[in-house]
């Protein structure tokens, strides 16, 4: 059976990037996103910050630190590029949101000999489709930063639920449906999804 890594999920600590809610339901989403593939030292990795939500003000500010590598460009943004220097890790803290909200979220790579494994990026049941545009726009960025990695996307529910949530996948996702690979998980009795980025090299065929 294939190893896997967790990326992004509500409420708990994962490798390599952590999300950040606190307080209440009105409390934006924090989530940093990194390279999949395995780096080196003197390798270039970008992460980048979203903050996602139903009241996100407009104003917000970003403070980032970085553990076992160095800044290169992008500090005071929402994304930065790092020259790799051992385990990298990123930490961003966000400023300007409410005081009961998370305000911070990390990031780390895969490192030296690890092999490149299925990361669980994201996980969701019923969703807006205003929050599932911005899921999926944070998943496209980070396609984008990692090339030839694919998106696969499992979905559960009943038929007509499945077959409902791939085509608002498909619709939202744009030219990164290119890039997307649709299975079927099995019924349930709500609808609900795992989102899975697969590097070059690494095991699909158990994803679930």
């Amino acid at each position: 059976m294939h190893k896997t890594t967790l990326l992004l999920i509500s409420l708990f600590v994962a490798i390599p990037a952590v999300m950040a809610q606190s307080g209440s339901e009105d409390c934006p989403t924090i989530s940093v996103s990194g390279p999949v593939a395995v780096l080196k030292d003197g390798d270039s990795a970008v992460f980048a910050v979203t903050v996602a939500g139903n009241k996100v003000p407009q104003k917000l500010t970003y403070k980032w630190s970085v553990e076992n590598g160095s800044i290169v460009s992008g500090a005071g943004t929402r994304e930065i590029s790092v020259s790799v220097s051992g385990k990298t890790k990123a930490t961003v803290e966000v400023a300007g949101l409410d005081e009961p909200c998370g305000k911070s979220a990390f990031a780390e790579i895969k490192y030296g000999n690890a092999k490149p494994s299925p990361i669980l990026f994201d996980e969701f049941g019923k969703v807006k489709d205003n929050l599932l545009q911005k899921r999926l726009t944070a998943l496209g960025e980070m396609l984008q930063q990692n090339s030839g990695a694919q998106a696969y996307f499992v979905n559960y529910g009943s038929e007509k639920d499945v077959e409902k949530r791939e085509a608002s996948i498909r619709s939202m996702f744009g030219a990164n449906t290119s890039r997307a690979v649709f299975v079927n998980g099995g019924v349930e009795k709500d609808v609900r999804t795992r989102v899975w980025i697969v590097p070059p090299g690494a095991e699909s065929s158990e994803l679930n």
